[in-house]
């Protein structure tokens, strides 16, 4: 049997008081979300994929397993609509299985500002890539 994982490890840096205070809040809404209903915790519960560091002044996203970046993109939009509106943050990770399963190795990145959240994942990359080989291979209409 193969087991299959997604890894990342990214941080927001230098918080201010009033942010630790923030996210320290958006933690204890998600562990309550999960402990009332773990299976019906709201769209932008993060489960155990983010830690604040008070003493680091930092909020760090990693997950060795199965993290969920799209709800970090979620959660960490709404961080910066409120206190960075003109910063970005970025996290990028590694898709991979325990055994060498073809199509089952890749990765991906999310992109966010306060306006927009930019998805890139590996595989949809490449399909776009080959969709474009492949048109650049058939023949133009009406050549000779």
């Amino acid at each position: 049997m193969a087991n299959n994982y997604m890894e990342f490890s990214e941080a927001i840096e230098n918080l201010t008081p009033k942010e630790l205070e923030w996210w320290t809040n958006e933690w204890d809404r998600v562990i309550d979300a999960y402990d009332d209903n773990p299976e019906n915790a709201d769209d932008d519960s993060l489960c155990q994929d983010f830690s604040v560091q008070k003493d680091e002044k930092l909020v760090w996203f990693h997950d060795d397993e199965s993290g969920n970046p799209d709800k970090i993109g979620n959660v960490v939009q709404r961080f910066l609509k409120q206190f960075r509106p003109n910063e970005c943050f970025w996290l990028t990770w590694a898709s991979w299985c325990s055994k060498p399963r073809i199509g089952e190795f890749g990765g991906g990145a999310i992109f966010v500002t306060a306006d927009e959240i930019k998805w890139h994942n590996a595989h949809t990359w490449t399909e776009q890539m080959r969709e474009e080989w492949r048109k650049n291979q058939e023949p133009s209409n009406g050549s000779s």
